[in-house]
């Protein structure tokens, strides 16, 4: 039994081939549609590329031109690479590499092959570096591909020194800049220092080595001088550059300055440039001032407010247990000093005796 399965496995197999030989022979033959790629033309037939493509089935389903002159025009795809999806689809060839993955990743998508997409976006998960990550990075984000952006996003995060010593470092868009600084747990120093080389664009700072930076808690004196030279705004491109110096109270918006060293928040208040940026300075001094509290003693805590030391009440009288002494008696119910209590008890004495006087006259 299990011989004949297998027999029937290898002939099977062995038809497949046969007729693939067939087709491959007759491949030039009965052509009926022409896509035009660049200078190129390539020879196709219909049924295979409406049966592998959403993109051609929606072209040769309708009543358009491209169908009755059975030819179109593709555009944003090169000749090289629409060649490789013809040898996927028709002969079913793995051409996919580091090299054109993105292209195809593309090109596929911009046609519907929606198994090739598939392919693509699993070899391109597999295959990001640091040399790749920001192509492969705004591919994931133009075609939606929610996968490979956290992958891109925990690469970055997690090599974030070698990123920024990287070329592409200083490529990267405000909006996209902003959103991978949100995915720092701890932001010390370096990340820091990062934003400040992003936002003013110069080309003397000097990434420490990856080794050495984390945990940098300190900004030198010459990084300090780099960061305050002025960009001389004078072709398109230095304008462009140098308006990224707005964004720099967002970014910080962005990131918690709670563990930065005291030295790097020091140098941050002296900095000419963030002084300038209205946004940048008013993070930087609550953040200044939300340590000056912490470390202030706590007889001194509420400094600013009316709300002084209170002095403690007095001790209360103590009232001897002796209830039938007069000025016992008088203390339970008046608050007087001893000495007047005293001279009241004389008078009111003096006050008995006169009246019983003159009543016995």
């Amino acid at each position: 039994m299990y011989k004949s399965i297998s027999t029937a496995h290898n002939y099977d197999a062995q038809m497949g081939k046969e007729i693939f030989k067939c087709f491959e022979k007759n491949m030039d033959i009965f052509t009926d549609f022409t896509v035009n790629v660049g200078d190129f033309q390539f020879s196709c037939h219909k049924f295979v590329l409406s049966s592998c493509s959403g993109f051609f089935e929606a072209l040769l389903r309708t009543d358009m031109r491209e169908k009755y002159e059975s030819s179109c025009t593709i555009e944003g795809i090169s000749p090289e690479i629409f060649g490789l999806i013809l040898d996927v689809i028709y002969k079913g060839t793995d051409v996919l590499d580091e090299e054109n993955m993105v292209e195809m990743w593309h090109a596929s998508n911009q046609l519907q092959i929606e198994f090739l997409v598939s392919s693509c976006q699993k070899f391109v998960n597999e295959n990001i570096t640091l040399q790749n990550y920001w192509s492969i990075y705004e591919a994931a984000k133009l075609l939606n591909s929610f996968g490979v952006l956290t992958k891109v996003k925990k690469l970055i995060v997690n090599n974030y020194p070698n990123v920024v010593g990287s070329d592409d470092f200083m490529e990267i868009p405000f909006e996209e800049f902003k959103d991978l600084l949100k995915h720092f747990r701890i932001v010390g120093d370096f990340v820091v220092n990062s934003v400040l080389k992003w936002a003013y664009s110069d080309d003397s700072y000097l990434t420490p080595e990856p080794e050495k930076c984390i945990g940098l808690l300190r900004v030198d004196i010459g990084l300090h001088n780099a960061l305050c030279k002025k960009v001389d705004v004078g072709t398109e491109e230095d304008e462009k550059m140098s308006l990224r110096r707005l964004y720099l109270g967002q970014l910080f918006s962005a990131i918690s300055l709670k563990d930065i060293s005291t030295a790097c928040l020091s140098n941050l208040l002296n900095n000419t440039f963030v002084i300038d940026n209205k946004d940048a300075i008013t993070l930087v001094n609550k953040q200044a001032a939300s340590r000056l509290e912490f470390t202030k003693p706590a007889l001194f805590k509420n400094y600013r407010t009316a709300t002084a030391i209170k002095t403690p009440p007095p001790p209360a009288r103590k009232v001897s247990a002796n209830k039938e002494n007069p000025v016992n008696r008088v203390s339970l119910y008046f608050d007087i000093p001893l000495t007047f209590q005293y001279i009241l008890i004389l008078l009111f004495a003096a006050f008995l005796f006169t009246l019983l006087l003159f009543s016995g006259c």
